[in-house]
C-alpha cells in the first residue's frame, strides 16, 4: 500500500450510516438483498444502464436501496460511475476523487484512474476538492452494495454540488464521451434521497410526484420540477446526469421498483420525514 492514495470509509461505523465491523455489515448485506441467483442463472429483463438509489443510514434506506441491486446480479461491468450529491463543500462543475481506491469494511474499490485523469484534463470543469470528501456519505454508502453484487469493476466517483441544468448537462455529455473514448461496459448510478421535511402522508405524496416525473424519462423537465418546488431531491443533479446519460445510450424506460419513506422504518417521528426511492434506468 506504500504511496497509494485511499479514501478511508468516513461514514462506517456505530451511530454512523452502516456497520464498519465486517460481519455485521456482510450480514445487514445478506440480509437486504436476500439469497444469490442459482448459479449459471440469466439475469431477468434488459441490461440495466443506470440506477437511481437512496443514501441514508442503512436502517433507513438500505433495503430501497437493495431492490435495485438486486437487479445487477449475474450481470458484468467493467465501471460504475457513482454520481452523488455533496452535502457539505461547495464547488462548481463537479468533484472527482483523484487516488487510488476507496476504502469499505469489505475491502478496497478501486477507482478508474485512466478515466478519472481523463475528466481531470477539463480542467473548467472538474476537480478534486478534498473538502468534498471529508464527511460526505451520499457516494461511500454505495459501495458495500456494489462490491456485493458486481466483481472485477471499477470505480468513477463523481460529486456535484451545483445541480443547474447546465451544470448537470455538462457533466453528463463529459461522462458519455469519456465512455465512449475509453471503452468498455460502464453502469451509472445516481445517489439520491427525495423529501426531507415534515408530515409523513405529505413526504410521501412529493416521493410519488418525483417517481412520477423520474419515470417520464425527462431530465430537463426533472429538474424544472425541482426548481419549481413540485418535489424534492437532494441529488437532483446526480438523477438528471444519468437520466441523460442513459438516454444517449438508448435508455427507453425508467421503472420505480421501490418508494418509501423513512417513517415506515421508525414510525415514532412525523416532524421530520425522508423519502426514498430505487428505479432502474434501461
Amino acid at each position: 500500500m506504500a504511496g497509494k492514495r485511499i479514501r478511508p470509509a468516513v461514514s462506517a461505523g456505530e451511530h454512523k450510516f452502516y456497520p464498519s465491523d465486517r460481519r455485521r455489515l456482510d450480514a445487514l448485506l445478506d440480509e437486504m438483498l436476500g439469497p444469490d441467483a442459482p448459479a449459471g442463472q440469466a439475469p431477468e429483463g434488459p441490461e440495466p444502464l443506470a440506477l437511481v438509489v437512496p443514501h441514508a443510514g442503512y436502517r433507513f434506506s438500505g433495503p430501497t436501496a437493495a431492490r435495485a441491486y438486486r437487479l445487477l446480479r449475474g450481470r458484468r461491468f467493467d465501471r460504475v460511475i457513482v454520481v452523488a450529491p455533496s452535502h457539505y463543500a461547495r464547488f462548481a462543475g463537479a468533484s472527482v476523487f483523484d487516488g487510488d481506491s476507496f476504502e469499505t469494511p469489505l475491502g478496497l474499490v478501486e477507482v478508474d484512474r485512466a478515466f478519472v485523469q481523463e475528466l481531470l484534463r477539463d480542467d473548467s470543469l472538474f476537480h478534486f476538492y478534498p473538502a468534498a470528501e471529508e464527511r460526505e456519505h451520499s457516494l461511500e454508502v454505495q459501495l458495500p452494495f456494489l462490491m456485493r453484487v458486481l466483481t472485477d469493476f471499477r470505480l468513477v466517483p463523481v460529486l456535484i454540488s451545483d445541480q443547474s441544468y447546465d451544470n448537470v448537462s455538462r457533466v453528463a455529455r463529459a461522462l458519455r464521451d469519456t465512455m465512449h473514448r475509453l471503452g468498455g461496459k460502464t453502469l451509472l448510478v445516481a445517489s439520491s434521497d427525495l423529501y426531507h421535511g415534515p408530515n409523513h402522508q405529505y413526504a410521501m405524496a412529493q416521493s410519488r410526484e418525483a417517481a412520477a416525473a423520474l419515470e417520464r424519462l425527462n431530465p430537463e423537465d426533472f429538474l424544472d420540477g425541482i426548481e419549481a418546488g413540485e418535489y424534492q431531491a437532494c441529488g437532483a443533479g446526480a438523477i438528471g446526469a444519468a437520466m441523460m446519460v442513459a438516454l444517449a445510450e438508448g435508455a427507453r424506460s425508467a421503472r420505480v421498483v421501490d418508494l418509501t419513506t423513512s417513517y415506515e422504518v421508525y414510525p415514532v417521528r412525523d416532524d421530520y420525514v425522508v423519502g426514498y426511492l430505487s428505479a432502474v434506468l434501461s
